[in-house]
């Protein structure tokens, strides 16, 4: 009689997970990258801001060493004097630190980001993330992320 109660449970058990099955746990699924925008869209590069990483790690704006700090600076001054006609490459030496290059991804996107809440709150009078679609795409046009990888 046991083995018959166990059997029962075993069956019910396994005829109710294959009839609700379990959702995966999105906290541990890798972060899905951001969309690339803009991506068929030609770019002039003789007036971008030029980020390059030496050997060393070292950081260059514009050919002139510069920290993260500076860099910040720099980023949100030119993407705010050229807007939509902003456009910035990045170039490292092989050698580089693999940390540097990210360490600019995040600054390049933390400052853009930036300036997109500041012109949202301004023009709308609304947070970034509460934009209807049309305004977001209106958001993003006036300030564009056009990272070119020259890798």
């Amino acid at each position: 009689m046991k083995n018959y109660i166990l059997l029962f449970l075993f069956i019910n058990t396994l005829l109710c997970s294959c009839q609700n099955p379990l959702k995966p746990d999105t906290k541990f699924l890798p972060q899905k990258l951001p969309q690339k925008e803009n991506s068929n869209q030609q770019y002039d590069v003789s007036k971008a801001l030029k980020i390059y990483a030496n050997e060393n790690s070292k950081l260059f704006v514009n050919e002139k060493q510069q920290s993260f700090e500076e860099l910040k600076k720099s980023v949100k001054k030119y993407i705010s004097e050229n807007k939509s006609e902003s456009a910035i490459t990045i170039s490292s030496h092989p050698a580089a630190d693999y940390d540097t290059y990210v360490t600019i991804q995040n600054i390049l996107r933390e400052e853009i980001n930036s300036l997109r809440t500041k012109y949202a709150q301004e023009k709308y009078e609304i947070p970034l993330d509460k934009l209807t679609p049309e305004q977001l795409e209106e958001v993003k046009l006036m300030y564009p992320i056009k990272i070119i990888d020259l890798e």
